[in-house]
């Protein structure tokens, strides 16, 4: 398992950006899913470094996969990838990290913006596993990112 110390964004503050899920047209939170629900008991609980998180997580998965919404998901997935982060096993975050952003492209598109922040943390996940080849390409990918959305690269 790897040591070294990596920074990546929080995954409620990535959700923020990523998620559609937010207000209906009446401005109404929706109800959350049975998945979304167990995956903020599971978030809550990391947070508390709670025992178990894991198989929570694992299980919110499953749930979440029974109902076949892509977004929710994407959403555990990076819960899962999350998790792993803070164990340090960052191989495992980047397999979460990698899944998830797969889902997010098809929910969004493969240029839109708002992936941004997540194809950064995997290119900080892959040289925190020494593959700078990989975090390269994912770094080129960000950068484009913002070239086609006319939008200037953060520094």
């Amino acid at each position: 398992m790897a040591t070294k110390s990596v920074n990546i964004t929080p995954t409620l503050l990535l959700l923020e950006k990523l998620s559609t899920i937010n207000q209906d047209q009446q401005g109404n939170t929706p109800i959350p899913s049975k998945a979304m629900m167990m995956f903020i008991g599971a978030m809550n609980g990391l947070r508390r470094n709670a025992e178990g998180i894991e198989k929570k997580l694992d299980d919110t998965l499953v749930e979440a996969e029974k109902g076949k919404d892509k977004e929710e998901i994407a959403v555990v997935l990076l819960g899962l990838g999350y998790f792993h982060y803070t164990k340090t096993n960052y191989p495992k975050s980047l397999e979460y990290y990698n899944k998830s952003l797969s889902l997010w492209k098809q929910i969004h598109g493969d240029t839109n913006i708002r992936l941004a922040d997540l194809l950064k943390d995997i290119a900080v996940l892959y040289d925190a596993v020494s593959n700078t080849t990989e975090s390269k390409k994912v770094i080129a990918q960000y950068e484009q990112l913002f070239k086609i959305n006319g939008k200037e690269i953060p520094k």
